[in-house]
């Protein structure tokens, strides 16, 4: 696929061999493809004749009810994967963005493209949870509140830079902006001064610092810095998860009152594709509801700047010993 010209390469497909009757036709995100048939209606109780639109990519489609196809806009879906996605006008085949993982796609908006790079990123505070949250889950079931209440309490007694423990947050690998499957996460600067919220409050810093690196990848090969930064997704309840990515990106959060995204999205298609909108800004105009702006404490965030400049030395440091631990523990079938 060229995402120049948007259709299938005839160059790519010599090259692979593939036969092209056996490739779909190419068509916009929005665009009616057809009707429910009476054997669909049957099965699924929608009414035979509705019609049918072309979605997209699930992420992408989240970006619509939140503003996130204007060119210049960043995008952080934030949930068991954290999903980065920078919007341009064009695409921005720049090899750099390939080294550090990124994937450059045509956006489910017309004339828009995305940039986009993700990591593991939830997946990490639901591991700690399950194995070592059992005080919080205990008070949860005694006191009320979600057991995320009372870890994000123990995380915000901790300092920023949380005494001196950093996590690198690779354990599943490094994705972007560093590719390494071979990659595994670590905590470092323990000491007998840290407590347990001082690792809570680490867990979240590294993920933040993990999402500043891939910002940072982006703005220096696309030439951006937004002003503010959109935020969807289940972790964007986590208060404190939210106010530490302010303070480390050093501009304001928005978090917008839509709780499925998503599929709000998918609907804004369907509704372009039917004529209820427009265009996507008439679909963003009449379904967006502003939220919570989280704003960045400038002396938290100078602090975040050092901190930042450490975190970005964990990978290179640990790179060998990861990968030889890798090898001897990880690297077999059934590992």
């Amino acid at each position: 696929f060229d995402q120049r010209t948007l259709r299938w390469s005839d160059e790519l497909i010599a090259a692979s061999g593939i036969e092209r009757r056996l490739l779909c036709e190419v068509l916009p995100s929005g665009t009616v493809i057809g009707q429910v048939t009476a054997q669909a209606s049957q099965a699924t109780g929608l009414p035979q004749g509705t019609p049918v639109v072309l979605g997209g990519h699930d992420h992408l489609c989240g970006a619509l009810p939140v503003g996130a196809f204007q060119p210049g806009r960043v995008l952080d879906v934030v949930g068991t994967w954290e999903i980065v996605t920078a919007i341009t006008a064009r695409p921005v085949l720049d090899v750099r963005l390939q080294r550090a993982g990124m994937t450059v796609q045509a956006h489910v908006a017309r004339n828009r493209h995305a940039t986009w790079g993700a990591n593991v990123a939830a997946e990490m505070l639901e591991w700690y949870c399950r194995h070592w949250g059992g005080d919080a889950v205990e008070k949860a079931t005694h006191a009320g509140g979600s057991p995320w209440d009372h870890l994000m309490a123990q995380a915000a007694v901790s300092p920023p830079g949380a005494r001196g423990v950093m996590f690198l947050p690779h354990m599943s690998g490094a994705g972007c902006p560093m590719v390494d499957p071979q990659s595994l996460g670590a905590l470092v600067g323990l000491s007998t001064r840290a407590a347990p919220g001082d690792i809570v409050r680490a867990l979240v810093e590294g993920l933040n610092y993990q999402f500043l690196d891939i910002l940072t990848a982006m703005e220096q090969c696309l030439g951006i810095r937004p002003e503010r930064i959109m935020a969807v997704g289940g972790g964007t309840r986590n208060r404190f998860w939210m106010q530490t990515k302010a303070d480390m990106a050093a501009r304001p959060i928005e978090v917008p009152q839509i709780e499925e995204a998503t599929p709000l999205g998918a609907a804004i298609l369907a509704g372009i594709g039917v004529g209820l909108y427009r265009d996507e800004e008439d679909a963003y105009q009449r379904v967006y509801r502003p939220g919570v702006v989280y704003e960045p404490d400038p002396a938290r965030s100078q602090q975040y700047a050092t901190g930042f400049a450490i975190y970005r030395q964990l990978y290179p440091a640990l790179c060998d010993i990861s990968h030889q631990l890798f090898d001897r523990f990880l690297n077999r079938a059934g590992a």
